[in-house]
Formats: C-alpha cells, structure tokens, sequence
C-alpha cells in the first residue's frame, strides 16, 4: 500500500481511522491491564483478554453492546451508578476531550464487586474528530486493603479500646482542625465540655475494676446518644470524658451538657448489687480568639471544678 493511503482506504472500507484492528489489537491483548474501546455511541469495539479475566466476561459477550447496559455497572465508593448523567467517565471524555481517572468497583460476571482503577482517553480519527474513547482499567483490590490497613491502624492509634472513643491524640487533632475551620469561617463555632465521673473510685473499690469498665463503656454509650450532629467525642483519660460541641451560644452549649448529664443519670448497675445512680459534673466554655486547645480544655477543666464545689451531678458553663 503506498504511504499515506492508510486512513483513506480504512474510511473508504467503513472502519473509522483509529479503532484498533490488526497489529494494535496484537499489541493490546499483551497488557497485563483490562483494556476497552468504545465507538462514538459507546458500544464495545475491542476487549482484551485482561478485560476477560478480571470481569468474567468474554470478547463474544462484550463486542457490540453499549458499555451502559449493566455489562460492568460501575458504581462509586457509595453504591450509586457511574452511567448516570454527567458520572460515566468515557462520555465525559468524550464530551471535552480531557482523560480522566477515578476508582470506582465493577460487577464481576459472578456477581461480585471488584474494585478498579479505571482511566478513559479520547480517541480521534485522522482529521481530529473524536470517535470513541478507550478504558483502561485494573485490579485496585491491593490499594483498597493497604487503604483499610491504614484506616484500622489510624483508628486503633486513635481511639479508646474500652470505651471505642476518640483518645487524647484524636482530641488534640479534632480541636486542632476545629479552630483552623473556625478562623476561616467564624460560623463554625464551638464549645467544649469536660465531663467527669463522680466518685468513681467509690465504684472501682467497692465493685472492682471489671464493673468500673462497664460503667465506663456504659457512659460513653450515653454520650454518643445525647451528642448533637457533629459532635466529637473522646476519653481524656481516667473517668473524664470531652465532647466538642458545634454551637455559638452559651445556652446551647449548657443545653447540650445538661442532656448528656442526664443521660449519664439514667444508667443503672443492679446487676452488680449497686442501688445510686452514676452521675457526672460537667463544666464547657466557647471558643474564643485566642484559643489553643490547651486554653479551650483549661477553661472547661476550671468550669468543671465549680461544678464539683456545688455538688456535683451538674454542668457548669461559660462564655
């Protein structure tokens, strides 16, 4: 064939310049990565026997139907479908020509989710024009374990393994993020309350530390149903418990306080052959301009001791 006459002779035979045949097909099948192309209408022209193995899918099953019929069903990390308006990568590419990436998890044939990275490039015809796109995409099962690796050693590093609450590190860090959000935007104030347990050695001595666990586990319970939306909250060590609180306003802060006193009010021992009721002294302060978390739980330390002065079972409060 005389140099140059390629293109014209695939568009005078109906192929569209661009679209795999022969030699790139040979070249194709080699990788080790899953490999698609779709026309302008996004049905399947090509699929690798790497697209096989990690779908489940053959070349016969695959060529001719359009890549949205639930042949792959890509969904994101939530469960909802990437077909949808304005989610499907290769249209997209299509649309404006960039390439784009994402990780996403396919149906496998078998009916099993895979996790994939997934990669669409454009691909034009001779004089530009664009006639499909080619997905790129292989196995992501190795990054998402190492990614959940990371996540529960995170969360071991920083939570309490009594009571499953945040530890002293992930306070330091949520306080820090807190103000660095509130000095960029002043409507994310907040308040801080330190809540202790009353005479909680009482309970230790008097029933050993297996109950005192259980009444620890018991609190934290309480807690977490009392705490508002957005509301962080962490062990601080011993009996002491710190709930950072979304709020600009001293009432709510207190109102938030009182609820989780009593919530903690409520808790019962019988089982362990004591009749009083476990209660806490809490003590909160808003946020200011100057703050640090150290200042913050100082303030809220100091808020605490009042409480503890007029009796206990109490939230003590401060602007």
């Amino acid at each position: 064939m005389p140099e140059g006459t390629g293109g014209a002779s695939r568009r005078a035979s109906g192929v569209p310049a661009g679209l795999p045949t022969g030699l790139h097909t040979q070249v194709l099948q080699q990788l080790s990565e899953a490999v698609y192309v779709v026309d302008r209408e996004r049905r399947i022209q090509y699929w690798n026997d790497a697209a096989e193995a990690l779908t489940g899918r053959t070349a016969a099953e695959a060529m001719g139907r359009w890549c949205g019929d639930g042949l792959l069903n890509h969904v994101d990390d939530a469960g909802v479908s990437m077909c949808g308006p304005g989610r499907c990568p290769l249209a997209l590419t299509m649309r404006d020509g960039e390439p784009r990436a994402c990780r996403v998890q396919l149906h496998h044939r078998d009916g099993h989710l895979v996790p994939v990275r997934v990669r669409a490039t454009v691909l034009r015809d001779l004089d530009g024009d664009v006639i499909g796109a080619v997905e790129v995409f292989s196995d992501d099962s190795e990054h998402r374990a190492d990614r959940q690796r990371i996540d529960e050693l995170d969360q071991t590093a920083s939570h309490d393994a009594l009571t499953g609450l945040g530890n002293r590190r992930y306070l330091d860090r949520q306080l820090e993020l807190r103000l660095s959000e509130w000095r960029q935007d002043p409507t994310a104030a907040f308040g801080v309350l330190l809540l202790d347990l009353d005479r909680f050695k009482q309970v230790n001595d008097a029933l050993g530390h297996l109950a005192g666990d259980e009444v620890l586990r018991a609190v934290a319970v309480s807690l977490r149903l009392a705490a508002p939306d957005g509301c962080d909250l962490a062990r601080f060590g011993g009996e002491e418990f710190v709930a950072v609180v979304p709020c600009d306003d001293v009432t709510d802060l207190e109102a938030v306080g009182e609820q989780m006193r009593a919530m903690v009010a409520s808790i019962r021992m019988e089982r362990f052959g004591r009749d009083e009721p476990v209660t806490v002294s809490g003590g909160g302060t808003l946020v200011r301009s100057d703050d640090v978390p150290l200042s913050l739980l100082a303030r809220a330390d100091s808020m605490l001791l009042q409480a503890k002065w007029r009796g206990r079972d109490r939230v003590v409060v401060q602007p």
